[in-house]
């Protein structure tokens, strides 16, 4: 049914297109959560939602143009006419793509969530470290080089 005289139909191509978009922001999405899980920042977690959600909405649109289109090309081959036929099956492929949009959408919440979390984290880490080397310096007794020799020439010097 998606052939025709000439070839695949225009819709067909598109719907290939679409699927192999999302594939590729899918790929993106992983090599760069791979690059960028040593340090991330908030910017490079704005990546990687922002290649999911354009890989979520091209792929929504692909089977939206799908199902409409699906639906006119059974329309004209079972009456003839434009018609509505209550009896057309998209199949199993097409149910799997919309729970890949839902999981996908799901991740990019999730992604969302992780990332701050993650910069939160790192932050009091950052402070917990400055105030750590504050209280060093504080605390610490520093010598020179001329306090140094007189500690060794007059042992009665208090450490």
């Amino acid at each position: 049914m998606g052939e025709d005289s000439v070839g695949m139909q225009s819709w067909l191509k598109i719907c290939r297109m679409g699927a192999v978009l999302r594939l590729v922001c899918g790929l993106l999405t992983l090599a760069f959560s791979v690059l960028f899980s040593r340090q991330p920042t908030r910017y490079k977690g704005y990546i990687i939602t922002g290649l999911q959600l354009i890989g979520s909405l091209v792929f929504t649109l692909t089977l939206v143009l799908y199902a409409v289109e699906f639906n006119d090309q059974t329309n004209h081959k079972l009456t003839g006419k434009t018609a509505f036929v209550a009896s057309y099956d998209l199949g199993w492929s097409y149910m799997l793509g919309w729970v890949s949009v839902f999981l996908s959408i799901v991740n990019v919440v999730l992604t969302i969530v992780v990332f701050q979390s993650v910069l939160k984290r790192r932050k009091v880490e950052e402070k917990r470290f400055s105030d750590a080397k504050r209280l060093m310096k504080k605390n610490c007794y520093y010598l020179n080089v001329e306090e140094d020799e007189g500690v060794a020439a007059n042992p009665s010097y208090p450490i």
